[in-house]
């Protein structure tokens, strides 16, 4: 059984989420696996960042569309991680952002996603994985 998430319930604080810090016992002869502490103790919330663009709410409790933004521009942006941070926050209450039209470069959308997770806390030993079949056809496109 994975060991569950402890928090810290002290009156007059924002609860802090933390692991357990010891080994845990895996089956058969597996060795034991520990588990790196979260980067981020404490829940985020919206700011105002994204209060600037216009969007459309795709259903009433789900989905939110962003029609004028393009992540390209919005990579630019000296605001950045401000407003991917909020951008988060706002996946997590709708469940997912749309972005009609863009013109990113496979590069471009691999730093938005890591910088998106590094910004809410992905674990430092996750990275980005290249999907086989992109580096199949990046290689037949090459020659």
């Amino acid at each position: 059984m994975a060991p569950g998430l402890l928090v810290d319930e002290s009156p007059n604080t924002i609860p802090e989420v933390t692991q357990p810090q010891e080994s845990v016992k895996t089956k058969g002869s597996a060795p034991k696996v520990r588990i790196p502490p979260l980067s981020i103790t404490r829940p985020l919330y919206r700011g105002s960042a994204m209060d600037g663009y216009k969007y459309a709410d795709i259903g009433r409790y789900l989905g939110r569309e962003y029609a004028d933004i393009q992540i390209r521009d919005l990579l630019k942006d000296p605001d950045v991680d401000a407003k991917l941070r909020d951008l988060a926050v706002i996946i997590s209450e709708r469940g997912v952002c749309v972005f009609r039209n863009q013109d990113i470069t496979p590069e471009e959308q691999k730093d938005f996603t890591n910088r998106l997770g590094q910004l809410t806390g992905k674990p430092s030993t996750s990275g980005i994985h290249v999907h086989p079949i992109y580096v199949l056809h990046a290689r037949f496109c090459e020659e």
